[in-house]
């Protein structure tokens, strides 16, 4: 059995980001390249919009947080 995608997104990304452009996909993390064999055509746009997605929720909560300081 493979191991599971990190939960904490920032060690999946950095995990992503330690295999050189344009390497085979032999060489990317185990569960990464389990989502590939799944559906290549997604696994990379997927891992992008998890990405995303949590970006997105930093920033709102970062504005929430601005607003309450700054007395809104």
């Amino acid at each position: 059995m493979s191991e599971p995608m990190p939960k904490d997104l920032v060690i999946a990304l950095r995990q992503m980001a330690a295999v050189p452009i344009g390497s085979p996909i032999r060489n990317y993390p185990e569960w990464f390249q389990e989502l590939y064999k799944k559906d290549d055509l997604k696994a990379f746009p997927s891992i992008f919009a998890l990405a995303a997605d949590e970006l997105e929720q930093m920033q709102q909560l970062a504005g929430r947080y601005l607003r309450r300081l700054a007395g809104d």
